[in-house]
């Protein structure tokens, strides 16, 4: 019986096995990138999304322009993904748990108009109350025919990490916390699914472990933004992205696509302002081997399905042992 136990469980150094992987996956690339250089890797990214996309989904604008504009009916106060600015031309897809909120912070301060108390909380950044002072522009307020125009035309970026890393942030912050970031019908949902019986308000301080977490997502499938697919995001079968930035090379990516919009010294000046842009992926081997240890093979082959698609589409490897 041991034997199969330790056949079935992620544990000690396979955990952190497991998270040297998904650290390690994406080089690092080094600051010193030349824009040639930069410019070979953005054509191989793209390169591996059209080749996933050759048999998977057919290119249609006006379609993806419809359902980007289905945004204003659904949550009106929160910015959806794709943002554009009142005075530079570009069109990011903005991707819940890969920097987005520091991407948003990044461009406010293009403007100068950023004037956020430093004890507010980070989804301050979300709300369109505040985002409509700095110039950013939700897409989905934008006429069809100008959403179209944009896509076609402005420079346009997406930020995406490794998916089994970001399912791992959106645990943590969305579902572990015990702070106002907390999803409560996530929670509620996860409790009935798992057959934790608790009393009605008990969704507030229940604990919710990363192997519950998984068995629900694997098999219900929910599409909540934080770890919604990101060709169900970001449309990349659709949409013909200028740039593809990684979270794990995020300090070289911004720095060009930055460098291309607003000019070399403005690009240095905002990157050095947001620490989260400025430094690329530095991740800790024992924090995230807690999170694999008590996940099954079963479950961590479950999890790599799940994520699949965008592995293949983006250039991530599973993880396997």
């Amino acid at each position: 019986m041991h034997g199969e136990l330790a056949e079935d469980e992620i544990i000690g150094d396979r955990a952190s096995a497991l998270a040297k992987l998904l650290i390690g996956d994406a080089s690092h690339l080094p600051n010193q990138t030349t824009r040639q250089e930069w410019l070979k890797i953005q054509s191989e990214r793209k390169q591996r999304i059209r080749h996933y996309c050759d048999d998977k989904l057919a290119a249609n604008l006006t379609a993806v322009a419809h359902q980007i504009s289905l945004g204003r009916y659904i949550t009106p106060h929160w910015s959806k993904n794709f943002v554009t600015h009142e005075n530079f031309t570009f069109v990011n897809c903005n991707i819940p748990k890969a920097a987005s909120t520091s991407i948003k912070i990044a461009i406010a301060n293009i403007t100068g108009k950023l004037h956020l108390p430093h004890n507010q909380p980070e989804f301050t950044f979300h709300k369109w109350t505040y985002l409509n002072n700095t110039g950013l522009i939700g897409m989905e307020y934008l006429p069809l025919e100008d959403i179209i125009n944009r896509l076609q035309k402005y420079t346009s970026f997406v930020i995406v990490r490794h998916p089994i890393d970001r399912i791992i942030s959106a645990y943590k912050d969305k579902i572990q916390s015990r702070g106002p970031s907390r999803i409560s019908n996530i929670v509620v949902s996860i409790m009935k699914f798992c057959g934790i019986r608790k009393n009605r308000n008990s969704w507030r301080y229940v604990k919710i472990t990363f192997p519950h977490f998984v068995d629900w997502l694997v098999t219900t499938k929910n599409n909540n933004a934080h770890w919604q697919s990101y060709r169900d995001l970001c449309f990349p079968c659709d949409i013909n992205f200028t740039y593809i930035g990684h979270l794990e090379t995020i300090d070289t990516d911004m720095f060009h696509i930055f460098n291309e919009l607003i000019g070399t010294e403005l690009a240095l000046e905002v990157l050095k302002n947001n620490p989260r842009l400025n430094g690329g992926s530095a991740r800790d081997v024992a924090s995230l081997a807690l999170h694999f240890k008590d996940l099954t093979l079963k479950q961590l082959r479950e999890l790599n399905a799940y994520a699949g698609d965008d592995m293949d589409m983006f250039g991530y490897l599973p993880l396997t042992l």
